[in-house]
């Protein structure tokens, strides 16, 4: 069994403009969903889906530091089971860092538009590859079909 990977970091914003920003933050990463939020033990609860799995939790507990830092406690763990394989964890930390980069970029500009937050921080897929697309449709026809659902899912 392998470790939940866990992410700590200090930003330069008070408590209160973070609370606002991890309330909203689901509506700007794909596959994410509010699971739970605790304005008073300020905690807030994530589920990211994944394919072929039952997806994970990924937890954020807020600590102020002072009245204009606050450290934030990141944890992914799966949703049944743990982590047991490389490439989860791989998966799990890919995911922080998507998180990351959009708190960042919420904090930054907190009235921004859903699609300009996701074209920064979703990196090139390759389910989003036209050229791709059509060789796959044309040779392995199950493939293409998988990658316009994906392209579809995650345009949303």
């Amino acid at each position: 069994m392998i470790q939940n990977p866990k992410k700590e970091i200090t930003v330069l914003f008070n408590i209160e403009q973070v609370k606002e920003v991890l309330k909203k933050i689901s509506s700007f990463i794909s596959g994410c969903e509010v699971v739970d939020i605790d304005d008073v033990l300020n905690q807030y609860e994530y589920k990211f889906s994944e394919f072929l799995s039952l997806g994970s939790v990924f937890t954020v507990n807020l600590t102020e530091v002072n009245e204009t830092k606050t450290l934030i406690t990141m944890e992914s763990s799966r949703v049944v089971g743990a982590y047991d394989k490389a490439y989860e964890v791989t998966n799990a930390n890919q995911q922080i860092g998507m998180f990351l980069k959009t708190l960042s970029r919420l904090l930054q500009n907190p009235n921004a538009e859903v699609a300009d937050v996701k074209k920064i921080t979703q990196k090139d897929e390759w389910y989003n590859n036209n050229l791709i697309l059509v060789v796959l449709i044309i040779v392995f026809w199950p493939l293409g079909v998988y990658q316009l659902y994906l392209r579809n899912k995650n345009n949303k």
